[in-house]
């Protein structure tokens, strides 16, 4: 088995979101969205709309688990809204 890391990219400021298409629309046209309860509670009001302006669609919403794991990648990669999706915010 062979593992590879990919690092992500960061957008950060006070228009971040309205940048959504620009960044992530040549990704493809889904998104599933991972995070922690904290994030994704104080994100999901403007990120949500961000998204659908972009065109873009959301495939999944996920808890990432409470653990930065390998066990937790493996439980949210065999999600099938997940998987499906072009991208991941995270």
């Amino acid at each position: 088995m062979s593992l590879s890391v990919n690092l992500p990219s960061f957008t950060i400021g006070p228009d971040a979101y309205d940048e959504i298409g620009k960044y992530a629309g040549f990704s493809g046209e889904t998104v599933a969205i991972i995070g922690g309860e904290t994030a994704l509670s104080k994100s999901l009001d403007r990120l949500k709309p961000a998204i659908e302006k972009a065109g873009l669609t959301i495939t999944s919403i996920e808890w990432y688990g409470g653990e930065a794991s390998y066990g937790n990648i493996d439980r949210l990669v065999a999600l099938d809204e997940v998987a499906k999706a072009d991208m991941i915010l995270q």
